[in-house]
């Protein structure tokens, strides 16, 4: 078995191939895990130190970021070295923070369904994060277990804008289904792909009512170890 990796010192790493990359410190940490990593290059895998710093990328890891942000000056920032954490904003960064600790500290997998759509495919995932022998870090694994054409019923082109505005100028878009919420009259959320490709300016992050219960049992479970207190409306607004 070949998983293209090429060892590297750099923690600055770039993206000018589409080749793993690996810090030769980590190396010995994925021996018990090789068959973990036999799998096809749109599933994301990358692994971290105990702090959370990336020490293994694999190529799928380069083709999700050449996809999602092509511009080489954004995704050649995203190499060996950068806290996983960089990348989550919002509502979401406590609840990620804490349960891949969670995870660390008491050496147990965790489990984490996510969407994260394209501006004309529905997309959602599966996340398992294991833990490494003797909390030295984290092998963290993103699987594609649904894609499909979005229903055009979510589907809004050429929107005016000022109906999404809040009060404060805000555009409000949930940080996982990445639809925006309608400012005027009752709340709703709609698709709007040119805005998943390139954000407005003033957007804000959260999440909506359906992701937070979709996804998010934990956020409204006190006995989880991510709990967190959650509003009554149909928001949860995030710091953009």
């Amino acid at each position: 078995m070949t998983l293209g990796i090429r060892p590297t010192a750099d923690a600055d790493a770039t993206i000018s191939s589409a080749r793993a990359r690996l810090d030769p410190e980590f190396a010995s940490l994925l021996d018990p895990f090789l068959h973990q990593l036999e799998v096809d290059d749109e599933t994301v895998v990358c692994g971290t130190w105990p702090d959370l710093r990336l020490a293994f990328l694999n190529k799928g890891w380069f083709l999700a970021l050449k996809q999602h942000h092509p511009r080489p000056e954004e995704s050649d920032r995203w190499g060996l070295g950068r806290n996983i954490l960089d990348g989550i904003h919002g509502p979401l960064k406590s609840f990620f923070e804490t349960n891949l600790r969670h995870c660390l500290e008491k050496s147990v997998p965790w489990h984490h369904r996510y969407e994260c759509s394209s501006p004309n495919e529905f997309r959602e995932y599966q996340m398992n994060v294991l833990p490494l022998p003797r909390q030295a870090g984290l092998l963290i694994l993103h699987f594609l277990t649904e894609r499909r054409p979005h229903e055009e019923r979510r589907v809004l082109h050429h929107p005016e804008e000022q109906t999404f505005r809040d009060r404060d100028g805000f555009i409000i878009q949930c940080s996982y289904c990445r639809r925006v919420r309608k400012a005027d009259g009752e709340p709703s959320w709609h698709w709007v792909p040119e805005w998943v490709a390139t954000s407005p300016s003033k957007t804000s992050h959260g999440l909506c009512r359906d992701c937070l219960l979709a996804y998010f049992d934990a956020l409204v479970d006190v006995d989880s170890p991510a709990a967190t207190s959650v509003p009554p409306n149909n928001v949860v607004r995030g710091d953009g």
